[in-house]
C-alpha cells in the first residue's frame, strides 16, 4: 500500500538529493527501513561512481542514502522515470536500488526498461515481498533479462545492504572491463577500415597514373614526328592532371623550322589581345609552366592551367600531379631528343643514299634531279593507292617513307657495270643487254650485306626489293626472275611505273624527251601487261600532279627537237630504263 504522506514530488529537481553520509535521528527508522548495525564509517575517498535510489518513501530514500559508503554519489528520486531520465544524463551511474512498487510502475517493469535503454547499469530490487528469490552467492550473478543483480527484502539489513551494493558494482565494472576491449577491437576496426580505404584510394590513384605514364611511354615510342609527341605529351597531361588547358610546344633547338604545338582544352584570351594562346598562357593567374631541358637544350615546354576553383596558382600543384608533371616532362623531353637524334640519322642516311646513288645515276646519264623526282612520283602513287582504297592496311606512312627515301638506291647496281655498257649509246647486244641485267642482283645483293651489318632493316628490304624487281613486268616478261603480278613486290611495282615516267619525259644523251601527253598515252596502254593497272589507274587520275612535279624538278639542258609523230616506239634499252 501506498503512503502517500511520504510521496515527493512527481516530477522535477526537487525529488532527486545528493544525501550527506550521517548517521539517522533518533525514531527516523519506519517500517521497511534499514536496521543498522554497530560498525564505524570508513574515511571519505574519492567518488567515482553514483547510485541512484528510487524509492516511494522519503524516509526510507535517505535512510538507504546514508548506508551507503561515502565512495559512492548518492542520487534519489521518486518516480521510475525520474530516475530513467536522471541516469540518462549521468555516465557515471552504475547502479540502482529500485522500490519493487514505484508510483508510476513496477519494479521489475523499470529493470526490464532500464535494461533497454541502458544495458550498463546494474539493479537491486527492494521488496516487501518475503516470496521473491533473494540473489545470494549461490544464486546467479547477474539477471540478464533485466540486469537484475540481486533482490532484497525490506527491512534491509546495512550489512547485507552493503555486500550487495559491492557486488553489483563489481559486477558492473567487470561488464564494462569486458565491454571496454570490444569497443577498443571496434574502434580500432573502424581506424583500420578508413586507414585502408584511404590507401586502397591512394594506391588506386597512383596505379591509375602509373598506367596511364606507360601507355604515354609507347604512344611516345611510336611517335615519328614533333608533332605527334606534342600530341600525345598534351593528351597525358589533360587526362593525369587537374586542369583545363594543356599546351605543349617541342622544338628542335638547331633548327628553329621544325617545331610542333599542340592545345587541348580552353585557353581564353583577354578582350582586343590578339596574341597567340601561348604567350597569353604565361599571363594567366593559375598557370603551371614546366621546361623540356635536355643535354641538346631547351627543347621545349608545357603548359597547365589549373581548373578554376581548384586553388593551384601559379604553378602550385599538390605533390602527386607535381611528380607525375615531372615524369610526362621528362618522358616528353626524352621523346624529343630521340626523334631529334633520329631526324639527324635519317638526314645522314639519306645523304649518303643519294651521294651512293649519284655515282651511278652520273655513269649512266646527265639527269641530276633525277632521284628527287622519282622520289617524289613513288610518293603521289603511293598516297593515291590508299585513296583510291587500295593497299589501306599495307600502305602506312612509313612505308611511304620508306619508299620515297629508297627509290634512289634501284641503279645502286649500275656501279658495276663496264662503262663500254653502260654508256654505249647504240643498241646493246644479247651478251651486253645480259650484263646490264645483273645491275638489279648486284644491287640487291648489295643491299642485302648492309642489311645485316646496320639497324635500318625495313629501309634497306625496301631498297634490295626494288633494286631487285623494277624491271619485272605485270605479265611476268620482265627479269631477273620472270615474276608477274602480285608477286613482284609493291613497292617494285611502284618505282617501276615513275622511273618509266621519268626516263621518258627526260632528255638523256641518245634521246629527245617525250611531251607528258604521248607518256600517259604510253604508259595506259601497258596496263595490264608491263604495268600493275590499280597502279595505271592511280596514275592517270594524278596525271596533273605528276606533270607539276616534273616541271618543278626539271633539269636545265639545251633543248632537243622531239622526234616526230611518226617515229616508232624505240626498246626499253633506248629509252635508259634498262
Amino acid at each position: 500500500m501506498r503512503r502517500k504522506k511520504d510521496m515527493g514530488p512527481r516530477r522535477g529537481v526537487a525529488a532527486i538529493r545528493l544525501l550527506p553520509h550521517m548517521e539517522p535521528a533518533a525514531g527516523e527508522y519506519g517500517r521497511g527501513a534499514i536496521m543498522p548495525r554497530s560498525r564505524e564509517k570508513p574515511e571519505s575517498t574519492t567518488v567515482s561512481t553514483a547510485v541512484v535510489i528510487a524509492e516511494a518513501a522519503q524516509a526510507i530514500r535517505e535512510q538507504l542514502g546514508r548506508c551507503l559508503g561515502p565512495e559512492q554519489r548518492v542520487l534519489t528520486c521518486y518516480h521510475g522515470e525520474e530516475a530513467l531520465d536522471l541516469i540518462g544524463g549521468d555516465e557515471s551511474v552504475a547502479l540502482v536500488l529500485v522500490d519493487a512498487n514505484l508510483p508510476d510502475m513496477g519494479g521489475h517493469d523499470f529493470l526490464c526498461e532500464l535494461y533497454n535503454r541502458h544495458p550498463r547499469v546494474m539493479g537491486i530490487l527492494l521488496t516487501d515481498s518475503s516470496t521473491l528469490p533473494a540473489r545470494g552467492p549461490g544464486a546467479p550473478a547477474v539477471a540478464r533479462e533485466c540486469n537484475l543483480f540481486q533482490s532484497l527484502a525490506k527491512p534491509v539489513v546495512e550489512e547485507e545492504l552493503r555486500a550487495a551494493v559491492d557486488g553489483a558494482l563489481a559486477a558492473q565494472r567487470a561488464a564494462e572491463d569486458e565491454r571496454e576491449p570490444s569497443g577498443r577491437l571496434r574502434c580500432a576496426r573502424a581506424s583500420l577500415e578508413g586507414i585502408t580505404d584511404v590507401l586502397e584510394n591512394s594506391i588506386a590513384v597512383q596505379t591509375t597514373a602509373m598506367r596511364r605514364l606507360h601507355d604515354l611511354a609507347l604512344e611516345l615510342n611510336s611517335a615519328n614526328t614533333l608533332q605527334e609527341i606534342a600530341e600525345a605529351s598534351a593528351r597525358a597531361a589533360m587526362e593525369l592532371l587537374q586542369v583545363s588547358a594543356a599546351l605543349v610546344r617541342v622544338r628542335d633547338p638547331r633548327h628553329p623550322q621544325r617545331a610542333a604545338e599542340v592545345l587541348i582544352g580552353q585557353w581564353p584570351r583577354r578582350a582586343g589581345d590578339g596574341s597567340d594562346v601561348s604567350s597569353q598562357a604565361s599571363a594567366e593567374e593559375k598557370v603551371h609552366r614546366e621546361e623540356l631541358c635536355s643535354s641538346d637544350g631547351n627543347l621545349g615546354e608545357i603548359l597547365l592551367r589549373a581548373t578554376s576553383g581548384s586553388g593551384n596558382h601559379a604553378g602550385a600543384l599538390p605533390p602527386r600531379e607535381r611528380e607525375s608533371l615531372n615524369l610526362l616532362a621528362s618522358s616528353t623531353a626524352i621523346a624529343v631528343r630521340n626523334e631529334l637524334r633520329r631526324h639527324e640519322r635519317d638526314a645522314a642516311q639519306q645523304a649518303t643514299i643519294l651521294a651512293l646513288a649519284g655515282i651511278s645515276e652520273r655513269r649512266d646519264n646527265e639527269t641530276g634531279l633525277h632521284l628527287k623526282r622519282l622520289a617524289a612520283y613513288c610518293r603521289q602513287l603511293a598516297e593515291g593507292l590508299v585513296e583510291a582504297g587500295h593497299y589501306g592496311d599495307y600502305i602506312t606512312s612509313e612505308f611511304i617513307d620508306h619508299l620515297a627515301r629508297s627509290s634512289p638506291l634501284h641503279d645502286i647496281g649500275k656501279v658495276a657495270i663496264p662503262d663500254s655498257i653502260l654508256l654505249k649509246p647504240g643498241k646493246l647486244t644479247r651478251e651486253e643487254e645480259a650484263v646490264m641485267h645483273t645491275h638489279t642482283t648486284i644491287g640487291a645483293e648489295t643491299l642485302e650485306s648492309a642489311m645485316q651489318q646496320g639497324d635500318a632493316y625495313d629501309f634497306l628490304a625496301m631498297g634490295r626489293d626494288i633494286a631487285l624487281c623494277h624491271h619485272e613486268r605485270w605479265d611476268g616478261s620482265g627479269y631477273p626472275r620472270g615474276l608477274s603480278g602480285g608477286a613482284i613486290p609493291l613497292s617494285a611495282r611502284i618505282l617501276s611505273l615513275a622511273d618509266v615516267y621519268d626516263a621518258l619525259t627526260t632528255e638523256r644523251r641518245y634521246k629527245p624527251a617525250w611531251d607528258h601527253e604521248r607518256v600517259v598515252s604510253w604508259i595506259g596502254a601497258l596496263s595490264g601487261r608491263q604495268f600493275d593497272p590499280d597502279i595505271v589507274a592511280v596514275f592517270l587520275a594524278r596525271q596533273d600532279e605528276f606533270d607539276a612535279s616534273r616541271a618543278q624538278l626539271a633539269d636545265v639542258f639545251v633543248p632537243r627537237r622531239e622526234t616526230g609523230a611518226g617515229t616508232s616506239l624505240p626498246p626499253d634499252s633506248s629509252l635508259g630504263v634498262v
